[in-house]
């Protein structure tokens, strides 16, 4: 199968909904039924309009035949740090690389936008070796995180020492 990755645009915004909402119903069994009408109230068109036009953000899909099958949400943090917040592939795309695909493109954009340090979080105990077996460290377990699940904290050092350019913003004179 062929696959293309880029970067989401605001034009996606339908096929990004359906995927999201789809997954929202069907992958995460610990949001049912409350957390997951939550989330779609929360995560909704105007959410991920304001998102995608933040320059710090960044919204990778990968697509075949046109079809968005995956994505990845990055919300890029001050101090040169991007939390991973959704990662997403639907059901029938599964086990064919696409996550892992998806986590190399979004290191490859996170060290071109200066940040050197990436964390998620995910409450699939099987999903904490996935992340494992790219690179990610286990930080610990969140107990009663958000909306009382817990979750797994993840992260990857994407480069030692911080990129300079993080500083000069702060360090302007005025």
């Amino acid at each position: 199968m062929r696959f293309k990755i880029r970067r989401l645009t605001l034009k996606d915004l339908p096929q990004l909904l359906s995927l999201f909402n789809t997954s929202l119903e069907e992958d995460f069994e610990e949001f049912q039924p409350t957390v997951a009408k939550v989330y779609r109230r929360m995560f909704n068109k105007k959410y991920f309009v304001a998102f995608m036009k933040k320059r710090k953000n960044c919204v990778l899909g990968i697509f075949h035949k046109g079809k968005l099958v995956g994505l990845f949400m990055m919300y890029g943090h001050s101090g040169g740090v991007l939390e991973y917040i959704w990662l997403i592939v639907d059901k029938d795309f599964r086990r064919k690389g696409i996550a892992s695909s998806l986590i190399t493109k979004a290191e490859e954009w996170a060290l071109r936008h200066k940040f050197h340090h990436t964390y998620l979080y995910t409450m699939n105990k099987r999903l904490v070796e996935f992340y494992k077996s790219l690179g990610f460290e286990h930080v610990g377990w969140l107990r009663n995180f958000f909306f009382g699940v817990g979750e797994h904290l993840m992260q990857k050092i994407l480069r030692e020492e911080p990129f300079e350019e993080i500083f000069e913003k702060y360090l302007k004179k005025k």
